[in-house]
C-alpha cells in the first residue's frame, strides 16, 4: 500500500512537470490566471503568445516573463494596460519610455513616484498623473513646484474627493498667492484642514469659498469688510461671523 502511494505521488509529480512544459496546458492556465506563468518552464516564459495571454489576464505576471519580453514594448504596454503596477517589472529602458510612463500614470497617478526623476520634470506627464490622482503633485520636481503657471494648472483640476486635494503640497509661497487660492477653491481642491483663517479676510477669496459651498464651521469670520462685501449675495455668511 505504501509503495502504491509513492508511485501515485511520482505519477502526479510527473503530470505536474509535464503540464508546465506543455505550451497548450500553460496557455490555458495563464488565460485563467496570469500569475500561473510563474510555474511555466523557462522556454515558455519567453514565448510571446503565452506571455501576452498572461499579462492581459494579470499585468503583474510580467515579473515572470523572460528579460527579452520584459523589454518588448507591446508586451509591456499590454501589461500596464491590465495592471499599472506591471510597470515595475518592465526593463529599465522601457521604464524610461515616455508612452509607457504616460499610460501607467494615467491609470494610477500615484505611480509617478516610481518613474525616473527626469520624468517628474516633465510637466505634461506630471499633469496627466494629477488628473488621475491629485496628490501626485507631491512627486513633481522642485522646478515644477516653483513654477506658478504649473501650480495654477495643477490646483485647477477638479476633484470629487477633497481628501485627495493637492493644495496641501503647494509651497508656502503659493499658499499665499491669491490667484492660486481662488483657483484651488473653485475646483474643490482645498481640504478643510488646510483652509487658513487669513484666506477668508479677503472678500474675493471668501466669495469663492461661499460660492463653492465650502464648509466654514468652526472658523468664525473676523473681517467686517469681507463679510459686508459678500453679504448681499450670500446672507448665509452671517452664520460664520464671530459673535
Amino acid at each position: 500500500m505504501r509503495g502504491r502511494s509513492i508511485w501515485d505521488l511520482a505519477a502526479r509529480t510527473l503530470l505536474f512537470d509535464t503540464k508546465w512544459n506543455d505550451k497548450r496546458s500553460v496557455l490555458a492556465a495563464v488565460q485563467s490566471n496570469g500569475m500561473s506563468l510563474a510555474q511555466a518552464n523557462e522556454e515558455l516564459r519567453g514565448d510571446l503568445e503565452v506571455v501576452r495571454a498572461a499579462v492581459k489576464n494579470c499585468g503583474s505576471a510580467l515579473e515572470f516573463a523572460s528579460m527579452e519580453l520584459r523589454d518588448n514594448y507591446d508586451i509591456v504596454l499590454d501589461a500596464v494596460k491590465s495592471q499599472e503596477e506591471a510597470y515595475l517589472y518592465a526593463s529599465k529602458e522601457l521604464q524610461q519610455n515616455r508612452q509607457i510612463v504616460l499610460y501607467t500614470v494615467s491609470t494610477d497617478g500615484r505611480m509617478i513616484e516610481r518613474v525616473p526623476q527626469f520624468m517628474k520634470e516633465d510637466a505634461f506627464i506630471v499633469m496627466v498623473a494629477i488628473h488621475s490622482n491629485p496628490t501626485a503633485l507631491r512627486f513633481a520636481s522642485e522646478k515644477l513646484l516653483q513654477n506658478r503657471e504649473f501650480i495654477l494648472q495643477a490646483v485647477s483640476i477638479r476633484t470629487a474627493r477633497p481628501l485627495l486635494s493637492n493644495f496641501q503640497y503647494v509651497s508656502e509661497h503659493f499658499k499665499a498667492d491669491k490667484e492660486v487660492i481662488k483657483a484651488a477653491a473653485h475646483q474643490n481642491n482645498i481640504s478643510q484642514h488646510v483652509i487658513l483663517e487669513q484666506y477668508l479676510d479677503d472678500p474675493d477669496i471668501l466669495h469663492v469659498f461661499l460660492q463653492e459651498n465650502h464648509y466654514l464651521e468652526g472658523r468664525p469670520l473676523q473681517n467686517r469688510r469681507a463679510v459686508l462685501t459678500v453679504l448681499p449675495e450670500y446672507p448665509k455668511v452671517l452664520y460664520f461671523t464671530s459673535r
